[in-house]
C-alpha cells in the first residue's frame, strides 16, 4: 500500500508497532505506536541489564514483523555483550513448534525471545512450557492480544513483554509487563 499512498500523497496512520518498511515508506505514512526497533532494543536492554542474561535464543514469525524484531533485538543484545545461541523462524499459522523449541531448550540460553503475535504466540508459550522450557520468556506488545491467553491459557504465566506508556512531560517510555 505504501507506494500508492505516497504517489497519491495520502496521509496515513499506522496503529501497530512500526517496522522498518513502514518507517522508510515516506513522508505521508505515520505511526501512532512505538517503533519495532525501539521496542526490540528496550527488550534486549531489559534482558541483559535487569535479567542479567548473557545468552539468548530467538524465535520469530517469518514476516517483516518478526524479522524486524529479531534483527533489532539481536543487534542490541550483542552490542551489550550478550551472545545469541539460537535464532530461527517459523511460518505464520504453524501449529507445531516443538522441534524448534527443543532446539532452544538444548542450547540452554538464559532467556528466550519470542517475536510472535496472537495464536502463534499462544502456541509457542504453551508448547515451550510443555517441553519443560523454564527460562524467562520475553515477547512483544502483541502479547496483550486476548487470543494469546485463549490459546496458551495458564502457560502464559511468567511471560514478560513490552508496553509503551506515556511519561508525564517526558514523552513515551518503555516498560516491561509481566503476566
Amino acid at each position: 500500500m505504501a507506494p500508492a499512498l505516497m504517489e497519491n500523497k495520502i496521509p496515513t496512520f499506522h496503529t501497530a508497532a512500526a517496522d522498518d518498511l513502514i518507517l522508510e515508506a515516506g513522508d505521508y505514512i505515520f505511526s501512532t505506536n512505538t517503533k519495532i526497533k525501539d521496542e526490540s532494543r528496550a527488550l534486549a536492554r531489559y534482558a541483559y541489564h535487569e535479567l542479567k542474561a548473557k545468552t539468548a535464543s530467538v524465535l520469530y514469525i517469518s514476516t517483516t514483523f518478526g524479522d524486524n524484531y529479531s534483527t533489532h533485538f539481536i543487534k542490541e543484545f550483542e552490542k551489550l555483550g550478550g551472545r545469541i545461541l539460537y535464532n530461527d523462524t517459523t511460518l505464520l499459522g504453524e501449529n507445531d513448534m516443538r522441534a524448534v523449541l527443543t532446539k532452544v531448550k538444548i542450547k540452554k540460553p538464559d532467556i528466550f525471545f519470542a517475536a510472535y503475535f496472537g495464536t502463534n504466540l499462544g502456541i509457542v508459550l504453551k508448547q515451550a512450557k510443555l517441553i519443560g522450557l523454564t527460562i524467562p520468556i520475553l515477547s512483544v506488545y502483541e502479547a496483550e492480544d486476548p487470543t494469546v491467553i485463549n490459546t496458551a491459557d495458564h502457560y502464559a504465566n511468567g511471560l514478560q513483554f513490552f508496553i509503551s506508556q506515556p511519561k508525564e512531560d517526558q514523552g513515551a517510555r518503555a516498560e516491561i509487563a509481566k503476566r
